[in-house]
């Protein structure tokens, strides 16, 4: 299958994945993930049934417990905030995450969640997404782990997450930085992304519209 094919079939479950967080309540979404067993981890967010947001200690638990109990992930500090918490990058394949060689070479995809901390969404999608592709048994999606790394950047601006702020600690809107590159959360984004050459990026945002929540298709910015 070529290159092309393998990365539009991700795509293609990234939207649908996206499609269901927006058009499910919050409550019932978390009803259904935990329904897993107890013996894979759950988010804050899926913990307090979809009344709180996973908060940063939850998030640095959640990594954790995920590569110990799964060989398919593993996650690295790739840069730190102005406040100095950690940026992290996960990778997801099977059987295990290939080298940095392998996934420089070959097939990737980059989930970035949250770079505006006050749309928590973006990360709640990333940390659900990264914990299902590590324990799926869906045969399609362990074949494709096998041509195609997945790697999560789960909250881009952990001080603004934090805070509930749209802007990181020094009241820079970091998704505003990327031709600048002055800030730190920036400058470990464009590391990751000049390293590994992504062949789909996804940055993930949310945007309310009046009363009724609403998917909107934006024009292109980059």
């Amino acid at each position: 299958m070529s290159k092309y094919s393998y990365t539009s079939k991700f795509l293609s479950f990234i939207i649908v994945f996206l499609l269901m967080i927006t058009w499910f309540p919050v409550n019932g979404m978390a009803n259904v993930e935990n329904s897993h067993s107890n013996d894979i981890p759950t988010t804050g967010f899926e913990d307090s049934n979809g009344t709180e947001w996973t908060s940063h200690e939850d998030e640095l638990a959640f990594l954790q417990e995920v590569e110990e109990k799964s060989e398919r992930m593993t996650y690295s500090q790739v840069g730190s905030s102005e406040n100095g918490l950690p940026l992290h990058l996960v990778k997801v394949g099977y059987p295990e995450p290939p080298s940095d060689e392998d996934i420089e070479t070959g097939q990737n995809i980059l989930i970035i969640g949250s770079q505006h901390g006050s749309e928590p969404a973006g990360r709640e999608m990333a940390l659900k997404m990264l914990r299902d592709l590590a324990f799926s048994d869906d045969s399609e999606l362990v074949e494709q782990l096998e041509n195609t790394t997945v790697m999560f950047i789960p909250t881009a601006n952990p001080d603004g997450r934090k805070e509930n702020r749209r802007t990181n600690e020094d009241g820079v809107d970091i998704n505003r930085d990327h031709l600048h590159l002055l800030t730190s959360e920036v400058q470990a984004l464009a590391r990751v992304m000049n390293q590994y050459d992504p062949d789909i990026i996804v940055d993930a945002h949310e945007r309310s519209s009046g009363p009724e929540p609403q998917m909107e298709v934006q024009w292109v910015r980059n």
